[in-house]
């Protein structure tokens, strides 16, 4: 992995400085690396914000539902209406488990059942400026409920730029930093293996590096 790579070098730079293009691709190198991180920070706060907007607005839409179906309840009950009882009897534990394509579904049925019960239920403490709220709450659910897409497409860009950026790193090591550590002084030997070691970890992709083009079987041994 590119950190991997980092952490081995990140303990070399008075021998980096001994050479300044090496010392330059190296440089080069972490500004890749640290841009990545800002990158996926960046897409991570974003969707987090919107995740937890959702959320916030699933909630209340529960507590809507929830206070409107317990007054029809007890409207119901009143009424011996047992067949509207059991239309809107649910639980508040039952609203925060229901996915959110049947929370919509149960919700816009206890709405409707408040609409047409309102003169009933008024006296219950649901009045029309409650029902206002419950169904503004609806449409905002019914929105934001489907699968964000600005979470979607922040993720999607930031992925690509990743992508994008994981590929200039590798080709500043592939290309540069590679052939600078290649032929640095024989007593740097063993930094020069421990490089050489994680550049051949396995990579991300779960490719391993080749270490350079296979052998032509057909070229004389010199």
């Amino acid at each position: 992995m590119l950190k991997v790579v980092g952490s081995v070098c990140d303990k070399q730079t008075a021998l980096f400085s001994t050479v300044p293009a090496l010392h330059d691709a190296y440089a080069r190198y972490k500004a890749i690396l640290s841009e990545i991180d800002a990158v996926g920070v960046q897409a991570a706060t974003v969707v987090k914000g919107v995740t937890a907007g959702k959320n916030q607005v699933r909630e209340q839409l529960v507590k809507s539902a929830l206070v409107v179906s317990r007054a029809l309840m007890a409207y119901a009950h009143l009424a011996g209406n047992v067949t509207l009882q059991q239309e809107v009897h649910y639980s508040q534990s039952a609203f925060r488990s229901m996915s959110n394509k049947n929370l919509l579904f149960i919700s816009k049925k206890i709405y409707d059942k408040g609409v047409e019960f309102a003169s009933d239920i008024a006296n219950y403490g649901v009045d029309n400026t409650m029902l206002a709220q419950f169904l503004a709450a609806y449409n905002d659910f019914s929105v934001k409920a489907p699968a964000p897409r600005e979470a979607i497409d922040v993720r999607k860009a930031n992925n690509e730029k990743i992508g994008a950026l994981v590929s200039q790193a590798a080709d500043l090591l592939s290309n540069e930093i590679d052939n600078l550590v290649f032929i640095l002084p024989d007593e740097n030997a063993d930094f020069k293996n421990v490089y050489k070691n994680s550049r051949n970890i396995v990579s991300r992709h779960g490719k391993t590096k080749n270490a350079g083009p296979p052998p032509n079987e057909n070229q004389p041994a010199q």
